[in-house]
């Protein structure tokens, strides 16, 4: 995860349904990144179909693929922001088919940065952190396997809650 080489120690990673699809956004206390560096990422295209690298590479084609929009704000030592817009015209059920998995292992694998999550549904809404987590553990590592499948129940259930519709 980019955040974690960036040397963050907190992420937040939010994500808010709007009536024009769905908004991811994540940002970090890391190194951040020059104009240059954010330039050259957003410059990545396709070649022969096949994205060349991983990560924002492929989030930017996600997007694309879904007519949506990707920014990138960042500053050499003030961290970064990333926030991507899924129009509705993507199959929302697939969106939102992995989440818990993703951001359980964001949360139960890096379990020395804080992370917090926003997840806002049109009638709902909840924050939960790498703490709350902790604390529910009751001092069993977040990185114990039963303890981050327990999260991805948690994190199941809150996310069908907000966002089913």
């Amino acid at each position: 995860m980019n955040s974690v080489k960036a040397g963050a120690t907190q992420i937040e990673v939010r994500i808010s349904e709007q009536d024009i699809g769905i908004e991811f956004s994540i940002s970090d206390n890391g190194c951040g990144m020059s104009k240059a560096q954010v330039a050259e990422i957003m410059a990545v295209t396709l070649s022969d179909g096949i994205v060349k690298g991983i990560g924002l590479p492929l989030l930017k084609r996600s997007v694309t693929e879904c007519n949506g929009n990707l920014t990138i704000d960042s500053s050499v030592g003030q961290g970064t922001t990333i926030s991507a817009l899924f129009r509705h015209t993507s199959n929302r059920s697939e969106w939102f088919n992995d989440l818990s998995t993703t951001l359980m292992q964001i949360i139960s694998g890096n379990p020395d940065i804080e992370v917090t999550l926003r997840l806002v549904g049109i009638d709902s809404e909840l924050c939960i952190s790498t703490s709350e987590f902790k604390s529910a553990a009751d001092g069993i590592p977040i990185s114990q396997p039963h303890v981050a499948k327990l999260i991805k129940e948690v994190l199941d259930q809150q996310i069908n809650k907000i966002f089913a519709h």
